[in-house]
């Protein structure tokens, strides 16, 4: 959720520079790089480069986060990079991204709740402890409701999700085996397609990319 804004056109750049007075969303994004000290310059790249995209990103309480970096192309292509953490407890977020395309790229980072990976936390601390374990395959259960009801996800993925909705409710089949669907490979739907109620966007940055050479030789 970007904060309010103003734009000026400074005549030394030839560019307009923008300042962000941001508000922190309820999921804070902050510390992205790659960045300058000075939004008047973009941070460069080279044609053919991985660049590692980072940001904190943070909330409080005990749900999960997760990270996902939005980036557009100079031709108007838009991609999406879910990011990972660089460490556990550190907050930091990392997506290693190739540029392939010469000119200015844009990119942002959202920060979400990521409701099924808690939910996957806290069912398997649960039902292995023998505590509310109906409850918590109930709660999974309906997760998915909700994700087989958004039209965007493919249909294939929205079968396998119902199917499994389907197996996570059958109490004619006892906890201990249903505990494995917890862990069921349909729930990798939710990496490039999370499931989240809050999300914050941070503000959008650019970076340059230009010529291979520009990262192997001199100018002269």
């Amino acid at each position: 959720m970007n904060g309010p804004h103003d734009e000026r056109a400074d005549p030394r750049y030839g560019r307009k520079v923008t300042t962000r007075a941001a508000l922190a969303g309820r999921i804070p994004v902050t510390r992205l790089t790659p960045a300058l000290p000075d939004d008047r310059w973009r941070p460069k790249a080279y044609e053919g480069e991985v660049v590692p995209f980072r940001a904190m990103v943070f909330r409080e309480g005990h749900d999960l986060v997760g990270a996902m970096l939005v980036l557009t192309s100079p031709s108007g292509s838009t991609r999406r990079e879910r990011m990972s953490p660089l460490a556990a407890g550190t907050d930091r977020w990392e997506a290693a991204v190739l540029l392939d395309e010469r000119g200015v790229w844009r990119w942002h980072v959202t920060g979400f709740d990521d409701e099924v990976a808690t939910w996957r936390h806290d069912a398997a601390l649960k039902v292995d402890a023998g505590v509310d374990a109906e409850l918590m395959l109930e709660i999974g259960a309906r997760l998915l409701d909700r994700a087989v009801a958004q039209k965007s996800r493919p249909l294939a993925a929205r079968r396998r999700l119902t199917v499994l909705a389907a197996a996570l409710r059958d109490g004619a089949a006892s906890v201990a085996h249903r505990r494995p669907l917890i862990d069921d490979p349909a729930l990798e739907e939710f990496g490039p397609r999370p499931l989240a109620e809050l999300s914050t966007d941070s503000p959008e940055h650019e970076i340059l990319v230009e010529r291979r050479r520009a990262g192997v030789g001199s100018w002269y």
